[in-house]
């Protein structure tokens, strides 16, 4: 075990695809086995913690160090995705709005473990597709000339390919939706990473990540709206007292307005970007 872990030590990039299979095929085998929210918020939990250990064999306790430190920094400079999400959370109201809507059964504990999974999600996904990801190719590769360029295109591409993967694929409008999302998932977290390069504070973009996927889930943990959640990729059509509801072609719509937003967020971030030292962070980090 002591050469296992000193192998890993030693090869960051080795290190940073096993944690990243490991976490796939986690996600991938157990994450349909969860019967709730809970068990799908403990399950990246541990996905985290072995995240966390993967981190700890690369770059020690660098990326945990600053708990409080830039946190209102980057939820400022984040702000414009924020409120994207906060419209997306509204609109999931409307058909309560309409009237006919019952409230989910024990709907403050739904809410409570809704909570409790986005947090998770955060802490795992910035932690797997993020720190992991830029860490390692950083301490593998620190003196190629196009590292960061390299880096932002593993992570953000990775990030995005996951929000689809396992989904069924199998008609235009499908393809369609699985494109946009992996374009606007790869850009989200484009700039989340921007805000880890500029602050090294992983807390800070987990908190982000956390909240800017809580919001647009509210509405279904509080109201029975008959609207499945899971996939990204649905062409479900909902009917409810003579109200009809094509998620397909709204997905897309949805989807094609957060891509030219997050396009402009991360324009936005841009001036952020040109701040950063990556000279001082490819010797110190």
């Amino acid at each position: 075990m002591k050469k296992f872990l000193a192998l890993l030590k030693k090869y960051p990039l080795l290190n940073m695809i096993l944690t990243v299979a490991v976490c796939y095929l986690g996600i991938q085998f157990f994450d349909r086995a969860c019967d709730n929210l809970a068990q799908c918020a403990l399950l990246r939990v541990i996905l985290a913690v072995v995240c966390g250990a993967s981190i700890f064999a690369i770059s020690g306790s660098k990326s945990f160090e600053k708990l409080d430190k830039d946190i209102g920094y980057v939820q400022l400079k984040y702000i414009g995705f924020l409120i994207f999400g906060v419209i997306v959370g509204l609109v999931g109201f409307v058909p309560a709005l309409k009237g006919g809507v019952k409230l989910v059964d024990k709907w403050p504990l739904e809410l409570f473990f809704d909570i409790l999974l986005v947090v998770s999600v955060g802490i795992y996904e910035e932690l797997c597709f993020r720190v992991i990801i830029n860490d390692a190719l950083l301490y593998q590769f620190r003196n190629n000339k196009y590292i960061f360029v390299w880096i932002a295109i593993v992570s953000s591409v990775i990030f995005g390919l996951v929000h689809i993967i396992g989904a069924s694929i199998e008609t235009p409008i499908a393809l369609t939706q699985a494109i946009l999302k992996t374009l606007t998932s790869a850009l989200m977290g484009f700039g989340l990473l921007i805000l880890y390069w500029k602050t090294h504070n992983f807390w800070a973009i987990a908190i982000s990540h956390a909240i800017y996927d809580s919001l647009p889930l509210i509405a279904g943990q509080i109201f029975d709206t008959g609207a499945s959640v899971g996939s990204y990729i649905s062409e479900e059509t909902i009917v409810s007292d003579g109200f009809t509801f094509n998620k397909g072609y709204f997905l897309i719509g949805l989807y094609a307005i957060q891509l030219i937003i997050h396009i402009i967020l991360v324009l936005g971030l841009l001036k952020v970007l040109k701040s950063i030292d990556f000279k001082k962070i490819r010797q110190e980090w």
